[in-house]
């Protein structure tokens, strides 16, 4: 059983199943997943079962070395498409998120962008050590032990096709780069997006399941600290590996409630993941925007409640530094995540340079 998550239904007609796309509205600030399913073979009197089946949780895992080969295999995957539409290629990350999140849905027999403890991508990214931002694509091939038992693939007669994990790696590439219109080609647009710079890549097999995530990260700025005290005096800093590289001249701060945990089906539910929002799709606009201060004998005269005149910002060809206080906006427990844009001479900000998140407990 091959899958992807995104919107699909798969339809069983005559013992033969069909994969069904459903469309699936883009929203701002979000990252899209996908599901492939392709179902059972029922094999007939005197015909093979073929392979072994395994047991249902699955019983091995990727080597080491075999991984290595499987993240190099991908790479040049996504650096051949990404050639092909004229872009420079991706290098391969050492952020540990992806490789954690491709584990956590595998030992947990699920397919999303949350982790069961309830974190989204970018607030694991933070936290082992990210300095830029993450962007996702999660998807699975084969079988989680629910559909595994609907389909009875433990029976005598029935045969189950495994994933073998390099063909489910180029399959599920390919599926996120030709045929993802019924999301809108947001995993298309996420593999080809020019501004990024790496990509740290996580892949998970027990026999009967692999799990594949994505992380794409930038690396044209490069976080160096960022801090919010228990009052909402925030302080950023970074570094501009890119010299000259313009920065918007607004810094957004969206929020989170603090993580709880949540089942796989619950997980299992949400096709997409905001920053900021929660455990929803419905992406809100940013808690607070932080802007430069006028300069002398200047004022702005129409500041929203969620605006906030930073005390410090200094930009330089090399770096950037960020002093405010959010006050009250920022005193609630929950994740703060913090995004600095690009200045594209645009009157709208569109590309995320930095996306990093602090805890408030």
């Amino acid at each position: 059983m091959k899958k992807l998550l995104n919107a699909v239904a798969v339809l069983v007609l005559g013992g033969i199943a069909l994969v069904v796309w459903l469309p699936l509205l883009p929203v701002p600030v979000q990252e899209s997943v996908t599901r492939l399913v392709d179902g059972a073979r029922r094999i007939g009197s005197g015909e093979s079962a073929g392979a072994p089946s395994p047991a249902v949780g699955g019983g091995q895992r990727l080597s080491a070395a075999e991984l290595d080969e499987l993240r190099v295999f991908a790479l040049g995957l996504i650096n051949s498409d990404r050639a092909d539409h004229g872009l420079p290629p991706v290098a391969m990350g050492s952020n540990p998120a992806a490789q954690l999140h491709a584990e956590d849905m595998l030992e947990n027999d699920y397919l999303g962008h949350w982790w069961v403890d309830g974190r989204k991508p970018y607030m694991v990214y933070t936290s082992t050590g990210g300095t830029s931002y993450v962007a996702e694509n999660a998807a699975i091939d084969g079988w989680t032990s629910e559909r595994w038992r609907e389909r009875q693939c433990d029976a005598l007669l029935v045969a189950c096709t495994l994933p073998v994990p390099d063909e489910s790696v180029r399959e599920l590439e390919w599926a996120m780069m030709y045929d993802d219109a019924g999301s809108d080609w947001g995993h298309r647009d996420n593999i080809l997006r020019p501004g990024h710079r790496s990509v740290n890549l996580g892949i998970a097999w027990n026999g009967r399941l692999l799990t594949f995530a994505q992380h794409f990260e930038g690396g044209d700025v490069e976080g160096s600290a960022l801090g919010l005290t228990s009052d909402g005096r925030l302080s950023l800093s970074l570094r501009k590996r890119v010299p000259g590289i313009e920065l918007g001249s607004i810094v957004s701060v969206y929020y989170d409630p603090l993580p709880v945990p949540r089942s796989p089906a619950e997980i299992g539910e949400l096709h997409s993941y905001c920053v900021g929002g929660g455990f929803t799709t419905e992406c809100g606009k940013p808690i607070a925007r932080v802007l430069p201060p006028p300069g002398a004998g200047r004022f702005y005269s129409d500041l929203d409640a969620s605006d906030v005149v930073a005390s410090v910002w200094r930009e330089t060809a090399l770096d950037f530094e960020l002093r405010a206080d959010l006050g009250a906006l920022a005193r609630e427990p929950g994740v703060y995540t913090v995004q600095v844009w690009r200045d594209s001479g645009r009157s709208t900000l569109t590309e995320s340079l930095l996306q990093l998140s602090a805890f408030q407990r």
